[in-house]
């Protein structure tokens, strides 16, 4: 690269991106994370310095050659700590976000799958075979056999199988997602998600059985990443096509051994092979009296060459054993199949055959069971029975009975008839949904009101438990395409967004209650519905619809770390020409999600965004959702230091959620208050507030406020030096935040109650409970509490006299905290440095440090707390008896007069070894 390139980042990025021709709006579009046009312009002016992981996807955008690599890092170098490109990775965390997905049991038993399963084992025992992909037509047993391959095999992997079924999955770009959801390596903050997993990965020995790849295939170079990071991960692939990856193995699933022509068709010997023996199974499973006679068995030889020894065709062939002989069977397929090979010229043989295997059960249902089979296809991921009965059925004929308690609704027949045909399956889970009932939905007017569907004495074995129904992916596609085909298509794509809006907005009043787990798991179930429905609303250019499922579902995607989907579908929907003619209460909501998605990544969002959602609310009356924003707005200020801005907009916050008598403003505004008084100093008040706050959570029966009010007063005794008091209240918040899944709280907790632990003198539980603390927040991901561990790791190790160590992870914390903040967290780790420089002899530098914080902390209004006081003094004493009185006043003079910045980049450079 030439030599300009050197020079700023900017102008090398805007080099860089005209070298190949690219706009910036053609660069951003590239992106995999949604860098938008604002960040890349911002960037190439010199006005914003990009963080990691956006400077990692444009340089991946650009596609840059190793001399232009070379060339950024020196311009990246540029940029300080905490900023430009990485040379390593973050660390590995240690502890997982959750336990893997297991892999489904088989139903029953694999029929003529032993060679292969044994075969596939051992291709997987092979150390140089890292990716295997099993390929071969729909329905010729792939799934089934990886799910055999993968129980059998399990015990050679210590850290177990994962499970991901991209089968709902269209959109390439939602792969790492699924994988890290499958595992549990949650995405929290700013931290691309691939990173995230692969961190996951590192240390662990897993099998990854990925099921359904080929409709996600452009996505093959997530797998090649993972497999080349990850020396413990072997991957299991199944697929209709190959990845075509360097290093992929391939092992072709082939069909059910059939008959060998010229064999007597003698049915003891039949009986033994394979193809027929899976259909005499599935034929026993509908008519327990079904033998292979000497009638008999001729017939069902053909019938299963004629269907080439597919397990799928074969089973929906069995399933009409109950109806049709054999010989009635063959010829009825052939009457309406012809020659099965017959099928469109590029496709196939094998995928000509399944979709006319198909295309015949479906010609054997009823018109009405034909109607509800082609509805079901815009399910993804498949459906609970009110859902389907809201879809799938007629509204009038299904709803106009609802107060009849006897009233059977006819969709349940039409269900069990298509389960009876395999054309549909279920999957019983557990009855989670009790408290997260399902909206019943007014087909025209898109509002719905909570309550079940009614049971009829058909649906009984369905509504005993949860159920859901499924459509196999090759089933589900011919639907479609039956769906497509007709007139219908749009009313039942508009059906299905219906009901799943009303879900969403009825979830959405109860995230702040009771019950929020559940509904938080009803809403995880469904997500590849919502993603559909929000798809569908991004198709036909609806913005009310996109927006209205948007701003229901943004409070789901932070709590469970969807946030970059999440940021992208409000994006999209607000950037929409028309959105400013949308509903206003839908707007401002939406605006409040990406503001506070965005903050959860460690982002902003432009000023016009906060002032555009303020007075959307001021117009509409809405005096608790403005105190909320100003809330929410004044953690930013707190985080710059800007303790005075905070507090004005913290106190306005409270003042107009008290005028407005909105509880849960009110109750919001007293926690983020509690907050800012506690690190002003204001310790009553900072207790008054939070035992306000806690009283008003628990009326609100609110679990997550009553652990975060718990800590917050935690946080008060451990600022107080308290240990006693930070024991009650973080072993309760502790608690409550673990049954919730609430990782921040875990890792706050554990935080405390180390530093409590070091109160006491017990260093060695005191290094547990912070180490505890820091691997939750690596795993996720979270910088702030990153931050905050890092510089109790610090301490602790500085406590324990291991200051090399404290030297390391303190350094980490300068480079994660600045510019970002919270700077008092940057100050306290500046200070926790200080005591590392005196005991290696540096004590003037020492006593800069000193004094720069003292500034520092003088101008924010953000004072050393009490239990933190004795160590600086102390370290202030060493570094006396080192320089002298003249010489430690000299030092800390001129360290007030350092910038922030200038004491952060003097503690970089001077804890840099040698």
């Amino acid at each position: 690269m030439p030599d300009e390139l050197a020079g700023d980042l900017g102008s090398w990025l805007r080099t860089a991106r005209q070298r190949r021709g690219l706009t910036q709006e053609e660069l951003a579009a590239r992106t995999r994370t949604g860098v938008t046009v604002d960040t890349i312009s911002n960037i190439e002016r010199g006005r914003t310095q990009p963080r990691h992981h956006t400077l990692d996807d444009l340089v991946s955008a650009l596609g840059l050659d190793m001399a232009e690599r070379t060339a950024l890092q020196a311009a990246s170098a540029r940029l300080g700590p905490g900023r430009g490109a990485r040379s390593l990775p973050p660390s590995s965390p240690t502890s997982p976000a959750g336990e893997p997905v297991r892999p489904p049991a088989l139903p029953a038993p694999l029929v003529g799958r032993d060679d292969d399963a044994v075969a596939v084992a051992e291709i997987l025992r092979d150390r140089e075979v890292r990716i295997l992909t099993l390929t071969g037509p729909g329905g010729v047993g792939k799934t089934s056999l990886a799910l055999q391959v993968a129980a059998s095999t399990r015990d050679q992997y210590a850290g177990g199988v994962a499970f991901v079924d991209l089968s709902p999955l269209r959109d390439v770009q939602l792969v790492p997602a699924y994988i890290a959801q499958a595992l549990g390596a949650t995405e929290e903050g700013g931290r691309p998600l691939l990173e995230t997993i692969a961190a996951y990965l590192q240390a662990r020995t897993l099998l990854l059985l990925l099921d359904n790849f080929e409709q996600v295939v452009e996505a093959a170079g997530t797998v090649a990443q993972l497999s080349l990071a990850c020396p413990g991960l072997k991957v299991l692939v199944t697929s209709r096509m190959p990845l075509r990856l360097r290093g992929e193995h391939l092992y072709p699933v082939p069909p059910l051994a059939l008959p060998s022509p010229g064999d007597a068709f003698i049915p003891r010997a039949l009986g033994d092979v394979p193809a027929v023996a899976l259909f005499v199974r599935q034929a026993r499973a509908r008519r327990p009296d079904f033998a292979l006679t000497d009638s008999n068995a001729g017939v069902v030889a053909e019938l299963c060459g004629r269907l080439d020894g597919l397990p799928l065709a074969i089973e929906l062939a069995a399933a009409r054993v109950a109806v049709l002989s054999p010989a009635a069977l063959l010829t009825r397929m052939g009457a309406s199949l012809g020659v099965l090979t017959q099928g469109p010229r590029d496709l196939p043989d094998r995928q000509r055959t399944m979709r006319d295997v198909v295309a015949w059960s479906y010609g054997l249902l009823s018109e009405d069971k034909q109607e509800v089979f082609r509805r079901l296809a815009v399910f993804a991921g498949g459906c609970t029975l009110d859902a389907a009965s809201f879809v799938g059925g007629n509204a009038t004929e299904d709803n106009s009975s609802d107060d009849d308690p006897g009233f059977a609704p006819p969709i349940l027949d039409r269900l069990a008839a298509l389960v009876e045909a395999h054309l549909l399956q279920t999957v019983e889970t557990a009855a989670a949904h009790d408290a997260a009932t399902v909206p019943l939905v007014d087909a025209e007017t898109g509002r719905g009101s909570p309550g079940p569907a009614h049971p009829s004495e058909e649906g009984e074995r369905f509504a005993d438990q949860e159920v859901r129904f499924r459509q196999l992916e090759t089933v589900r596609a011919f639907a479609l395409e039956r769906l497509e085909a007709g007139t219908e298509a749009s009313s039942v794509y508009q059906r299905h967004a219906t009901y799943f809006l009303a879900l969403a907005e009825a979830a959405s009043t109860e995230l702040s209650g009771p019950d929020q787990g559940t509904w938080l798991e009803r809403l995880e179930t469904e997500n590849d519905n919502l993603r559909a429905a929000l798809d569908w609303a991004r198709r036909r250019a609806d913005v009310t619809l996109g927006l209205r499922l948007a701003a229901a579902l943004w409070p789901f995607w932070l709590r469970h770390s969807h946030m970059s989907e999440g940021r992208r579908w409000l994006e999209h929907f607000l950037s929409l020409d028309g959105v400013q003619a949308s509903p206003p209460p839908v707007r401002a909501e939406a605006l409040t999600g990406l503001l506070w998605l965005a903050h959860e990544q460690d982002d902003t969002v432009p000023a016009e965004r906060w002032e555009e959602g303020l007075a959307l609310y001021r117009r509409l009356g809405q005096t608790g959702r403005v105190a909320g924003l100003l809330a929410q707005r004044a953690l930013t200020a707190r985080a710059q230091g800007d303790y005075e801005e905070a507090l004005v907009l913290v106190e306005e916050s409270l003042d107009l959620a008290r005028g407005s008598k909105d509880d849960v403003a009110i109750s919001y505004a007293l926690y983020r208050l509690g907050t800012i008084a506690r690190e002003r100093g204001e310790f009553s008040r900072a207790i008054a507030v939070y035992e306000e706050c806690l009283e008003r959570y628990k009326t609100l029966d609110d679990p997550t406020g009553v652990a975060f009010a718990l800590l917050g007063l935690g946080d008060i005794a451990r600022d107080q030096g308290d240990p006693a008091s930070v024991e009650q209240y973080c072993d309760e918040s502790l608690f409550r935040c673990r049954e919730l899944g609430r990782q921040w709280g875990i890792g706050f907790s554990l935080n405390n109650l180390g530093l409590a632990a070091a109160m006491r003198g017990d260093l060695t539980r005191a290094e547990t409970l912070t180490g505890e603390g820091l691997d939750v927040f690596r795993t996720h991901w979270m910088r702030g509490g990153l931050l905050e561990l890092m510089v109790s790791s610090g301490q602790v190790a500085c406590d324990r006299g291991e200051f090399g160590a404290a030297d390391v992870v303190l350094r980490e914390a300068l480079a994660q905290g600045w510019p970002l903040g919270p700077q008092w967290k940057v100050a306290t780790a500046l200070e926790e440095l200080a005591r590392v420089m005196v005991a290696e002899g540096d004590a003037r530098t020492a006593a800069h440090l000193l004094g720069a914080t003292h500034a520092w902390r003088q101008q924010m209004g953000a004072p050393v707390p009490p239990y933190r006081r004795g160590r600086v003094e102390a370290t202030m004493a060493v570094a006396g008896k080192e320089l002298g009185d003249e010489a430690l006043a000299s030092a800390w003079d001129d360290g007030e007069l350092l910038l922030p910045k200038d004491a952060v980049a003097m503690a970089l450079r001077t804890s840099e070894p040698g």
